[in-house]
């Protein structure tokens, strides 16, 4: 995908931003703990992504 084209689905703008950024903050969790909360880089949220599509199709099929 080139800087012009635009990803046909959400799944494919992650997947060319994993892999262009993948330490880059994509999103962050906030808590009532002001020190407390989650942090997920594009990398992490491409394998969540991934890992839950996997489950998804052995469970569901093609």
């Amino acid at each position: 995908m080139d800087a012009f084209e635009l990803p046909g689905t959400l799944a494919q703008a992650l997947q060319h931003r994993a892999a262009r950024t993948p330490d880059r903050l994509a999103l962050r969790f906030l808590a009532d703990d002001p020190q407390g909360g989650q942090v997920l880089s594009y990398g992490d949220l491409d394998q969540r992504a991934r890992t839950i599509a996997a489950a998804l199709q052995a469970t569901a099929g093609p």
